[in-house]
């Protein structure tokens, strides 16, 4: 998968999910390190990367905006949690949502459950 890791996960997260599989670039490498949420989503749109982050903005522009792309994973309870523990998460969990990433959907990952919702959101 093309992944998009936010400003506020680690600078290191890229390449520990390279090593499944995953193309996956941060913010910082791309010089974004002061854009706006809406630039890193215009960005994740045109380069066809699904947008990792603990932000929940990203799910507000995307719910209110009507877009489709891009998608966006939104990891809770980030805080304390090793680098490990949230590339365990993403490479458990990413997979079987292969299809609905594909299409646009926000998802919603804790320790717990996965929240799905198609993009773009019905108002």
């Amino acid at each position: 998968m093309r992944l998009l890791i936010d400003q506020c996960l680690s600078s290191r997260l890229p390449e520990a999910l390279g090593h499944y599989g995953h193309d996956a670039v941060h913010t910082r490498e791309l010089g974004m390190r002061t854009a706006t949420d809406l630039e890193i989503l215009d960005f994740a749109c045109a380069d066809r990367r699904i947008i990792i982050s603990a932000d929940s903005d990203f799910g507000e522009l995307l719910a209110f905006s009507g877009r489709q792309q891009p998608s966006y994973v939104r990891i809770e309870k980030t805080d304390g949690r090793s680098l490990e523990s949230i590339v365990a998460l993403l490479v458990h969990n990413l997979p079987p949502l292969t299809v609905e990433l594909e299409y646009g959907c926000i998802v919603i990952i804790d320790d717990h459950r996965i929240r799905v919702r198609a993009l773009p959101v019905e108002r």
